[in-house]
């Protein structure tokens, strides 16, 4: 009854973090973990981006926590090509804790992708990408805390009789994407992809290795389907966008529109401002409102950084008070070209 008990609850730790998934709010500051196609997808030669996220610290002592650092680069597919095909491949690191247990998840992701331009003039490409990735799960037993060992006075300081099982696994991971974008004139972009990640959906179980215990806890797969417009007004642009997430019962989508305003002559220095609303549903709740999001950003040349704030305005809202998640991004493109034509930044 015990190892049951115990396994229920390291199943319901895993679903805790399991429902963040690497997504953040900020999806195209963080373009690897959203869709493989993306990789090498930019105007420069190689990307540099970092993310970090900071959830639920208005009512949980240890907050929901994850940051990433990612890389990558593109070149031309062939020496001698009448039209400029690129291949992109890329390298990301994330780690996610969560709670007292410091329960961490940390992932290393291989990427690369092609992209096959649609004619001579690079303005309309078909990209294709895939990722691998080796996800390592682990928790501290050591601090957390278990009936048998309160003393019936000062605290839990005894020993515990719990048979927990091993506190740290690993297994392989693979994602697939495609995007298609289209640059028709100057500042211009239509974009849409579809990405399939967890394909194989893997077993996330602590018991994987014990034959007394079963449990089904492999990951469903996640379809995220993302397309969005840049239409250019003066020296500035709107970037209306929306993405949808889909894994098992669950369904996430976040819609709304960038502003971006150009503080320079030659459109190299931006101000963004952006703000989405993110409903959700699932089977027993239904659909919802979330969060309201706000996003404040600045790019200057190959340099971007970005802060946004998630509103919670769900049930959860009464207890947050209206308290979610701070993430910040920061990105870096080495020969940067200010013609954005594969893919959106922010």
């Amino acid at each position: 009854m015990k190892k049951t008990f115990i396994a229920f609850s390291l199943l319901f730790i895993s679903v805790l973090t399991f429902s963040q998934d690497r997504n953040f709010t900020q999806f195209y500051a963080s373009p690897l973990t959203l869709n493989p196609a993306l990789t090498g997808a930019f105007e420069g030669r190689h990307r540099v981006g970092m993310s970090y996220r900071n959830q639920w610290q208005s009512i949980l002592p240890d907050p929901f926590t994850t940051a990433g650092v990612a890389f990558d680069m593109n070149f031309e597919a062939f020496k001698v090509q009448t039209v400029p095909d690129k291949f992109g491949i890329g390298l990301t690191f994330f780690t996610d804790k969560v709670g007292p247990g410091e329960f961490s998840t940390n992932n290393i992701g291989f990427s690369g992708a092609y992209h096959k331009a649609l004619d001579p003039d690079g303005t309309h490409y078909l990209s294709g990408g895939f990722q691998f990735g080796v996800t390592q799960k682990s928790l501290i037993y050591n601090n957390l805390s278990f009936n048998d060992q309160f003393n019936g006075s000062t605290g839990y300081v005894l020993p515990t009789g719990e048979e927990l099982p091993t506190n740290s696994m690993a297994f392989g991971d693979l994602s697939a994407g495609l995007q298609w974008s289209l640059s028709p004139k100057r500042r211009t972009l239509i974009y849409a992809g579809l990405a399939f990640h967890h394909i194989a959906q893997p077993d996330v179980s602590f018991y994987q290795e014990d034959e007394d215990i079963v449990v089904d806890s492999r990951l469903y797969t996640k379809i995220v389907g993302h397309f969005g417009l840049q239409l250019p007004f003066g020296k500035s642009s709107i970037q209306p966008r929306a993405i949808i997430y889909m894994q098992g019962p669950h369904l996430e989508i976040n819609a709304g529109a960038n502003l971006s305003f150009s503080v320079s002559e030659y459109n190299d220095k931006n101000i963004i401002l952006g703000g989405w609303v993110r409903p959700v549903s699932d089977i027993e709740e239904g659909f919802d409102i979330d969060a309201v999001v706000v996003l404040v950003g600045f790019q200057l040349t190959g340099v971007q950084f970005g802060v946004s704030y998630d509103v919670n305005v769900s049930n959860l809202s009464n207890t947050t008070s209206g308290r979610g998640a701070l993430e910040f991004s920061f990105m870096y493109i080495g020969d940067y070209e200010n013609e954005s034509v594969i893919c959106p930044t922010f």
